[in-house]
């Protein structure tokens, strides 16, 4: 009975981990990850790899992530640009921004304050006085 049970689980399982999967065989983890390394991928295209209409691939993906695809898209550019200003110091934020596709410093500093609630500038400060994941204490944690 136990063993009947067990395989019973495993086939609920396997079917909810097939759930993300479309009809070319892409995965809705594979889309999100080539959103999240090519934030600026548009997501007509993201939806032509599907085989999907773009609306029923937005209704999928929020479905599976909590988030459409192009708040996503925004929050992935958003921390491209601040991992590369993080990680070379001496970077002026508008490179930074323009390498990851915004327009100009106004839309870096709106999408900035909208998602992370504070202005580009002051982000930057923080991350160059503290430390952070890119940039660990070099002494150890007592």
């Amino acid at each position: 009975m136990a063993a009947g049970r067990a395989a019973l689980l495993d086939q609920f399982f396997l079917a909810r981990l097939g759930c993300h999967e479309d009809r070319s065989g892409h995965g809705l983890d594979a889309l999100l990850d080539t959103l999240y390394y090519a934030p600026g991928t548009s997501i007509a295209a993201l939806a032509g790899q599907s085989g999907w209409t773009r609306r029923h691939f937005q209704r999928k993906f929020t479905d599976a992530y909590g988030l459409g695809p192009k708040q996503f898209a925004r929050i992935a550019r958003l921390g491209h640009a601040l991992r590369m200003l993080a990680l070379s110091p001496g970077m002026p934020a508008l490179d930074a921004a323009l390498r990851m596709g915004y327009f100009d410093q106004s839309h870096f500093i709106h999408d900035t304050r909208a998602l992370a609630g504070h202005t580009p500038q002051a982000i930057i400060t923080g991350m160059r006085e503290m430390s952070h994941f890119y940039n660990p204490p070099s002494r150890p944690i007592t």
